[in-house]
């Protein structure tokens, strides 16, 4: 089972929220980690549920890449729903659905690593996102 991530870090951009996390390399015995199929990441907005929100493979090219580092980059929205399009190093939407809420929106984001065996890490460290309220015209 692969160890989990410990270096999640969220960056805000004007127009997106970018996830980074670095790839393990060993298992939760400490031993090499030779069978990494992927990543999850959960989002939770406000006090519900995690739920997937990405796929994220990881794949003989990127290990054969020698990548350390996988990005995630989703839209910043106020009302979100399920992704459309996942990849690491590239962008992944996530589409706006109905009315902007006239609070604070508060995002939190972890990420879990599964191995090709379908065993998942423990969860990443959580970080956080709040969104202010829409401005009123």
């Amino acid at each position: 089972m692969p160890a989990p991530i410990s270096d999640l870090t969220l960056f805000e951009e004007a127009d997106a929220i970018l996830l980074t996390w670095s790839v393990p390399s060993r298992n939760i015995n400490r031993w090499r980690l030779n069978d990494l199929a992927g990543f999850k990441v959960l989002r939770k907005v406000d006090v519900g549920e995690f739920e997937v929100v990405a796929d994220v493979p990881f794949d003989e090219e990127l290990d054969r890449l020698a990548i350390k580092r996988i990005r995630y980059r989703e839209p910043k929205t106020r009302s979100v729903s399920g992704p459309t399009e996942t990849a690491p190093d590239s962008q992944a939407g996530v589409p706006a659905t109905g009315e902007a809420p006239a609070k604070e929106v508060v995002l939190r984001y972890k990420v879990v690593s599964i191995n090709e065996s379908g065993y998942a890490s423990a969860d990443s460290n959580i970080v956080s996102l709040t969104l202010p309220p829409p401005a009123h015209p």
